[in-house]
């Protein structure tokens, strides 16, 4: 697991990774930043994916990272994995009382750290269907998807329902980018209240062997988003993009570079952070 911090105008910068060493233990390797401090306005958490069924990775030491989490109130850490499930069944009333032990907790509910967000990674619809209402059974103060790398069309706004399989005869789907409209009355104003996903990013892969990656998949999960006014982060085209058939050449093998990209694309956006 990599601690990142971002500084205010400039990109992440690695400062911390936690290994989990197969023991009864893990090891801090910290590198220049505490994240006690307040020189950095962000921080970004990404769990390698340390939420696996294995037993060799105990809930002790998720314990322990939720602990650093909650007594780091001013950062925000994005927790990312493919293993919804594991995450969902370790995010328990046990899991409070134990992470409570290690420091302060600050929670707007039971174990949402306002500063915690929590999010899956899926690279086509099954898996959307498979890991997204999984996702949004999960208490969270910021619940966000990472589309990357898409390897297929994938739509936000039509995922089976929690425990169903597509296909199947009461098969049924919702829009994981739902808003719900709040009904005002006299001396309470109506409002918006999203009952789906906070945060979007999607990118298509890069590296030596990479898949490729159509522009269009991209294109629709963005539009998806700003249709519904979900923030929408472009990460990159990936190493083989293609439109109407054609690769496009970039000059950024991963196709990170904004100014490189196709009209409408260039969306980097954030949901508000959420420090109390």
């Amino acid at each position: 697991m990599e601690a990142y911090c971002r500084h205010a105008g400039r990109s992440p910068a690695r400062v911390s990774t936690l290994i989990w060493n197969h023991g009864s233990r893990y090891r801090r390797i910290a590198s220049g930043c505490d994240l006690t401090t307040r020189s950095y306005s962000r921080a970004l958490q990404w769990f390698s994916d340390h939420w696996p069924s294995h037993p060799s990775v105990p809930d002790g030491f998720l314990d322990q990272v939720f602990a650093v989490m909650a007594r780091c109130p001013r950062h925000n850490f994005q927790v990312l994995t493919k293993r919804a499930d594991r995450m969902r069944a370790y995010l328990s009333p046990q899991t409070d009382e134990r992470i409570s032990r290690g420091g302060p907790v600050r929670r707007d509910d039971h174990l949402s750290l306002p500063n915690v967000w929590l999010g899956v990674s899926v690279e086509n619809q099954d898996c959307a269907d498979e890991r997204i209402p999984v996702l949004l059974a999960t208490p969270a103060a910021v619940r966000f998807v990472s589309v990357e790398p898409v390897l297929g069309p994938v739509d936000l706004t039509d995922v089976v329902k929690l425990g169903m399989e597509r296909g199947g005869g009461n098969a049924t789907t919702f829009n994981a980018l739902r808003v719900l409209r709040l009904h005002g009355s006299p001396g309470h104003p109506g409002g918006l209240l999203r009952d789906g996903l906070d945060w979007v990013i999607v990118g298509g892969e890069s590296g030596p062997k990479a898949r490729r990656c159509e522009v269009a998949w991209i294109r629709s999960v963005v539009n998806g988003c700003r249709e519904r006014g979900v923030p929408v982060f472009v990460k990159q085209l990936g190493g083989l993009p293609v439109e109407d058939g054609q690769r496009i050449l970039l000059q950024d093998p991963r196709g990170g570079d904004p100014s490189e990209w196709p009209g409408g694309l260039g969306i980097r956006e954030y949901p508000e952070p959420n420090h109390g």
